[in-house]
């Protein structure tokens, strides 16, 4: 019965104290609805914006495309002549130089005809030396036999002073067919030679063996043949060349010379500065791009043909460029507007641009280094709009 009392006397109070706080809140509600209405009638109008003055620097063109490395000179190497591989003395990674033997072709026919040319030879030479005292004979002879018909008519016969010449020319003839016999052997000897040279695939350059495609003991075809193989894959890697492809828009810009940097994916934090060293000067149809090459030493060996990687090439450099940050611009129809500010007002101006680096845009029309122009609130604002700065940078 106590408790019940209790709690009669206790619960209107509650109640009493829960109205009182209902009508504190809906007072705080009201007077600050109304602070904010006055503010916002105060300020009805005005946007804050920040801005930023209008700014001369010189600007570089730079555009970022893929790039791709390769060696300076590359060559698979063939034989010129078909045989068995007699033997091969390098493999894929071997350092090779300039004229050395990398492998050799056993060429059994043509080396039987070479002995046989040889043995030609040294018969020819046998029958020239033979010929040639032939000749000294006869040559005294008939100079004898002329002395004494000049000299003593009577002491020998006409005819005997014509056969003794007639031999003598025969043997001058014989004399010069056994020297052309030793000249054509000769030729043959040369030309055999030669072939048999086709035989030894040398180097053509300095440079590492990349792929290595025959064994020792196998059938290898002349390069002429349907089905040819090759024997071996040479890079010259010293200096490496890397492959872009400019976009048309900048093509125009390329030239010998222009500042290049060159990261690769495999070796993080390296940048490689080098050099434009030639482009194709004609456009690719399919991609409406232009091959552009780059060379670039490679002593150490760690860029490595078939990498890829990012270049930056600087292809224009403007002198003192007005220039306004990139967020200024707004592009409206294809036309492009900046939005300057002036004693609080708002200035919507068209304007011309050039060349940008990814942050600042030249402007080539329409606005004058020291201009305020707006880059945060420019979305928001139109003509004639007052505002207020809260932020210059």
């Amino acid at each position: 019965m106590k408790n019940k009392k209790l709690y009669l006397l206790i619960f209107p109070l509650l109640m009493v104290m829960l109205v009182i706080g209902v009508l504190i809140f809906k007072e705080k509600l009201a007077i600050t609805e109304t602070t904010t209405l006055k503010g916002s009638e105060d300020e009805k109008g005005v946007t804050n914006v920040e801005v930023t003055k209008v700014v001369r620097k010189d600007l570089v063109r730079k555009i970022g495309v893929p790039a791709s490395i390769g060696p300076l000179h590359k060559a698979t190497l063939y034989a010129k002549a078909a045989g068995y591989l007699n033997w091969i003395n390098v493999d894929i990674g071997d350092q090779v130089k300039e004229g050395e033997v990398l492998a050799e072709m056993d060429i059994p026919e043509m080396v039987e005809e070479y002995q046989q040319v040889k043995a030609k030879l040294r018969g020819a030479q046998a029958n020239y030396k033979k010929a040639e005292a032939d000749f000294e004979l006869q040559k005294q002879t008939y100079q004898r036999i002329k002395d004494i018909w000049a000299t003593e008519p009577g002491a020998v016969a006409k005819q005997d002073v014509d056969v003794a010449k007639a031999k003598f020319e025969l043997a001058k003839a014989s004399i010069n067919n056994e020297k052309a016999k030793i000249d054509n052997a000769s030729a043959d000897m040369e030309r055999l030679k030669a072939l048999l040279e086709y035989g030894k695939i040398k180097a053509p350059f300095d440079g590492v063996i990349t792929e290595r495609f025959v064994d020792p003991g196998a059938l290898v075809q002349d390069a002429t043949s349907n089905n040819v193989s090759p024997v071996v894959t040479i890079m010259h890697t010293d200096t490496v060349r890397v492959f872009i492809d400019v976009p048309e828009p900048d093509v125009p810009f390329v030239e010998k010379g222009d500042e290049a940097n060159l990261v690769v994916d495999a070796l993080p934090g390296r940048n490689l500065s080098a050099s434009v060293t030639r482009f194709a000067n004609a456009l690719n149809p399919g991609t409406r791009t232009m091959r552009t090459e780059i060379d670039i030493p490679n002593p150490d060996q760690l860029l490595l043909p078939g990498m890829y990687g990012n270049i930056t090439l600087n292809l224009d450099v403007i002198e003192n460029a007005v220039t306004v940050p990139a967020d200024a611009i707004t592009v409206e129809k294809n036309n492009k507007y900046v939005y300057k500010v002036k004693n609080g007002k708002v200035e919507k101006v068209q304007i011309e641009t050039g060349i940008d680096d990814g942050i600042r845009v030249q402007v080539v029309t329409g606005l004058k280094a020291g201009e305020e122009i707006i880059i945060k609130g420019n979305n928001t604002v139109s003509d004639g709009d007052t505002v207020k700065v809260t932020k210059r940078y």
